[in-house]
Order: C-alpha cells, then sequence, then structure tokens
C-alpha cells in the first residue's frame, strides 16, 4: 500500500501535519498570552507561517543547489574522460 502513494498525497500529507505542528503551538502559546485581543498570540502565529514558507524556500534552493553541483560534477567529469581519450 505505501507504495501506491504518490508524491503529491505526501505534500498534502507532509503540509497538513505542519499546519498541524503550527496550530497545536499558537494553541498553547495564546493560553499564556494576556495581551490585548491576543495581539502576542497574532504575532507568534505570523512568525510560525513565515518560518514555514522560509523552511520550504531553503528547501527548494538547496534542491536547485545540489542539481547545479550535479550537473556541474557530471560536466567536469565527461571532459575529463574525453580529454584521457584524446
Amino acid at each position: 500500500m505505501a507504495s501506491s502513494i504518490k508524491h503529491s498525497d505526501l505534500d498534502w500529507y507532509a503540509k497538513r501535519t505542519l499546519l498541524g505542528g503550527i496550530y497545536a503551538a499558537t494553541e498553547l502559546y495564546m493560553l499564556t498570552d494576556y495581551s490585548p485581543e491576543f495581539r502576542n498570540t497574532w504575532t507568534f502565529l505570523d512568525r510560525r507561517v513565515s518560518d514555514a514558507v522560509d523552511c520550504r524556500k531553503t528547501v527548494q534552493e538547496a534542491t536547485q543547489l545540489a542539481t547545479a553541483i550535479g550537473a556541474g560534477i557530471g560536466n567536469t567529469v565527461q571532459a575529463f574522460l574525453r580529454r584521457q581519450t584524446h
């Protein structure tokens, strides 16, 4: 059954898990927030959502960097091999 799970399904579950964690953390923070209209809780929530977006960007950037490094290494190896055969 696990092999039949698509990548998009895993992404959906990962997003929901992340949102659930943010929600739970915000609820806990709210229990000790005595600021007017829970302003500190709203600030806390904004920071957590920003952190999640930044983390996703970081993962995407790391993936792109790894792809570029892999391509660079591949080109270097190909050039080296061509040089050895000539």
